[in-house]
């Protein structure tokens, strides 16, 4: 079995900081700022070990890649770092060596429009319009090129939501995850923004995983929101 990057003593106290790589690289930190527990419908997924590795690997590989941490400002413990990646204000996902989904973050999920059980598993082909073969070439492009460089930044690309709508990712960041002895163990990507095809409308995810319109000003208005107009379901 390949391992996996791992992070320092996960049965240390509360005050254990999550880390990744080098286990003496002391800049690399899981940052974050992390939501509240309370009673959250998402709580089985936080709580699977399958999950807190995959977000362990995610964390250690973007700072092994970019030099930078993957989550917020503020230093989080190995306790809230899964949490705080799912809740993240950017979307994270990432497939396997054979293409197929195995991460998705709060961000992804309700911009693809999909729950976890049926995200996860599904090949990542799906992401975008699966009968489009120029979409598919130039997919298969990105990842070709993240797997002989490592990582690419600044990527816009056109995805495909469950319902049918399509969007433009904008200025995403693709790496290739890697084991300790360097064997690939998938790709993943991070962005924050994109642009409705149909609509024009350029989106972006707010704290908690919501998405909110980019207007340039502070008056955002939630993607879920009730008062949406009818417009935006036309996407």
């Amino acid at each position: 079995m390949k391992s996996r990057p791992s992070f320092a003593n996960r049965e240390g106290d509360d005050d254990e900081e999550a880390r990744g790589g080098d286990e003496d690289d002391d800049d690399d930190v899981v940052e974050a700022s992390s939501s509240g527990n309370g009673d959250d419908p998402n709580q089985r997924i936080l709580d699977n070990k399958d999950v807190f590795f995959q977000s362990m690997t995610l964390a250690s590989t973007y700072k092994q890649r970019t030099d930078l941490q993957l989550l917020g400002d503020q230093k989080v413990p190995v306790t809230e770092a899964v949490r705080a990646l799912f809740y993240a204000p950017f979307v994270c996902c990432s497939h396997d060596e054979t293409d197929t989904f195995n991460y998705a973050n709060k961000a992804a999920l309700n911009l693809w429009e999909f729950e976890w059980d049926d995200f996860v598993g599904m090949p990542s082909t799906k992401s975008a319009d699966d009968e489009d073969d120029e979409i598919q070439k130039e997919r298969r492009q990105l990842l070709d090129d993240a797997l002989e460089k490592g990582v690419v930044y600044n990527y816009n690309g056109v995805r495909k939501s469950k319902s049918g709508k399509e969007f433009v990712v904008k200025d995403a960041t693709l790496w290739t995850l890697v084991d300790r002895d360097g064997d690939r163990l998938g790709q993943a990507v991070k962005f924050s923004k994109v642009e409705y095809v149909a609509s024009k409308e350029v989106w972006k995810v707010s704290e908690g995983g919501e998405w909110v319109k980019d207007d340039g000003s502070d008056d955002t208005k939630a993607i879920n929101d009730d008062d949406d107009d009818d417009d935006d379901d036309d996407e």
